[in-house]
């Protein structure tokens, strides 16, 4: 983790490890909490004080923060101008930001543009050559045609690390309730199963139904920039982040193809995930969306997880495995990628995710 100070104005570069204690302390004031994810920070300091920061996790700039007594003196824009331009210098052209409301206008004189905003809470706003209309325009292109006149579009959204017949089982179970089902399969690769192995997986998966499309979720749906804590797990951060992901999905996602229907199976493990379904349900619904809860399918009494999938691969328990997978999956594993991504899983740590 890399900390830049700026220490009456003069620059320098040092690492802090873990010790973070100060900043975590400077931004408790504004009742913001640090962030697990974050790769690099800014700091200014004024006699060894922090007054103004700012972090990134990836293409998000989050964490920030200016003392009320400093705030006219140009140090957001400072801080804004600068963390650009390390961006950039990494090749990342499409950024976003998490701030409190109170600095949208500041980062909009900057650029930015808002996506959304929780009252008194959080905003998000993006910069660069791609934003949420690009996305729109996407999904205008590939769902336009196919859901005029349906009644019934139900929207599922899936990470599918990997595909489980548990998985299978929701999406059967939605294609049969439906009319027209489309899954957004989770961008992020923070995942043992890369973003391109999942679409594939569920594409093969889909083309045993003629009323499902799939899609990629892009940078809306659960990714790093809508809801981060998903992938950190930070239960203290998960409400707030779930309310953005879900109000984004119900006020600009939802619309362009006439969802009027969410399936998710039901979450016995994961309390972020289940967190994320009980806000579902009460964001959506004010949308006309209806959500639908489905019991996860069993097997030998126990509900179907992929993350144990993963724990029984890593412990060289591969046939046992298979029990849980539904032929495509299994097909896949035997591959040479496949092959590859067992023994990634074999020496990596297992996640929830």
């Amino acid at each position: 983790m890399v900390f830049i100070l700026f220490s009456n104005f003069k620059k320098e570069e040092k690492y802090y490890g873990e010790d973070k204690q100060e900043l975590v302390q400077f931004l408790s004031k504004f009742n913001l909490s640090y962030e697990e994810d974050i790769e690099y920070t800014i700091i200014y300091k004024q006699e060894n004080t922090i007054i103004a920061t700012a972090s990134i996790s990836g293409p998000v700039i989050k964490c920030t923060a200016v003392n009320p007594n400093y705030q006219n003196r140009g140090l957001l824009n400072k801080l804004i101008t600068d963390l650009i331009k390390y961006q950039y210098d990494l090749g990342n052209h499409h950024l976003f930001v998490f701030t409190k409301p109170i600095y949208i206008d500041k980062f909009k004189k900057q650029g930015f543009k808002e996506i959304e905003t929780i009252k008194d809470k959080i905003s998000m706003l993006e910069f660069g050559i791609e934003n949420i209309s690009d996305y729109k325009t996407y999904l205008l292109k590939k769902l336009a045609k196919k859901t005029i006149n349906k009644d019934k579009i139900t929207a599922l959204v899936l990470n599918c690390n990997p595909y489980t017949k548990g998985h299978q089982y929701l999406l059967q179970k939605a294609a049969a309730e439906s009319d027209f089902v489309v899954i957004f399969v989770v961008k992020e690769d923070k995942s043992l199963f890369p973003t391109e192995v999942r679409y594939q997986l569920l594409k093969k998966a889909a083309a045993d139904f003629n009323n499902v499309e799939v899609l990629s979720g892009g940078n809306y749906i659960i990714s790093s920039a809508t809801f981060p804590s998903y992938f950190t797990q930070q239960k203290e951060l998960a409400a707030v982040h779930a309310e953005l992901d879900l109000t984004i999905f119900a006020k600009q996602i939802a619309p362009i193809a006439g969802i009027n229907r969410r399936y998710v199976g039901e979450e016995p493990y994961c309390k972020v995930t289940k967190l994320y379904n009980k806000k579902m349900k009460k964001i959506l619904s004010k949308s006309g969306i209806k959500v639908k809860e489905i019991k996860r399918k069993k097997i030998k009494g126990k509900p179907i997880s992929a993350s144990d999938v993963r724990k029984l691969i890593k412990n060289n328990k591969l046939k046992e495995a298979e029990q849980y997978l539904p032929s495509v999956t299994i097909d896949f594993l035997y591959t040479d990628q496949g092959k590859e991504i067992i023994e990634k899983i074999k020496n990596e740590n297992v996640s929830r995710h």
